[in-house]
């Protein structure tokens, strides 16, 4: 910023103009900066809770949310700060979005066990509406493709899982499962064909990523 660095409120706002348009990452190190600049300013802690909140860091967003709470009690010892409604309202939200989020999988998995996989599929779908961050669920509708024989679909899911992770910078590990469950479906299609070309450069590339023993079997 080229203007007042030292100034909270302008990293406050232009957290906030990020915020609304989708730029999470931008936001949360602008929120990053005000709280550095400004520790005891509540808003500051909303503005990254709300960054947080974005990028599906709900653990994070949870802290920053009660830390603004705590350091509104602390600075004003009011119980109506004005900051506290809107404190109060993101750590409810953010509540709210883990316990929607953790109910999916716990709903796909019993139709995992029985097998029900266009059911599987549905609560995968629902899990990725409700935090399309988390690249885990669009792992996890990948496999089932997998399982279903649907080896373009998984693929889709499997790019999708890559490109959201790299975004996000994610860990290793993650996209080499998606790149390992890729390269198995290219490996699937190619019993017709017999190329299995396309299938061991994933799985290579899978193996720079972080080596596992699913990709390693799958390289063979």
């Amino acid at each position: 910023m080229s203007v007042g660095p030292s100034n909270y409120l302008l990293y406050s706002n232009r957290s906030a103009t990020y915020a609304r348009l989708g730029k999470h990452v931008e936001a949360l190190a602008d929120a990053e900066k005000t709280v550095q600049l400004k520790p005891d300013w509540p808003k500051g802690y909303f503005r990254l809770g709300e960054a947080h909140f974005g990028l599906g860091h709900f653990d994070e967003a949870v802290a920053a949310y009660t830390k603004g709470l705590a350091v509104t009690t602390y600075t004003k010892g009011l119980a109506c700060d004005p900051y506290d409604e809107g404190l109060r309202a993101g750590l409810a939200k953010v509540q709210s979005a883990i316990s929607r989020s953790r109910a999916e999988p716990e709903r796909k998995a019993l139709a995992h066990k029985e097998m029900d996989f266009d059911t599987a599929i549905a609560h995968h779908t629902r899990a990725i509406e409700l935090n399309d961050e988390d690249i885990s669920f669009l792992l996890n509708r990948a496999l089932t493709y997998l399982k279903m024989g649907q080896y373009v679909e998984c693929i889709k899911d499997c790019d999708k899982a890559v490109e959201s992770g790299r975004k996000q910078r994610s860990d290793s590990k993650m996209i080499a499962i998606a790149l390992t469950r890729k390269g198995t479906a290219l490996g699937k299609m190619a019993k017709c064909s017999k190329d299995y070309e396309p299938a061991i450069e994933i799985f290579q590339k899978a193996l720079i990523e972080h080596h596992n023993p699913d990709t390693l079997q799958g390289a063979k």
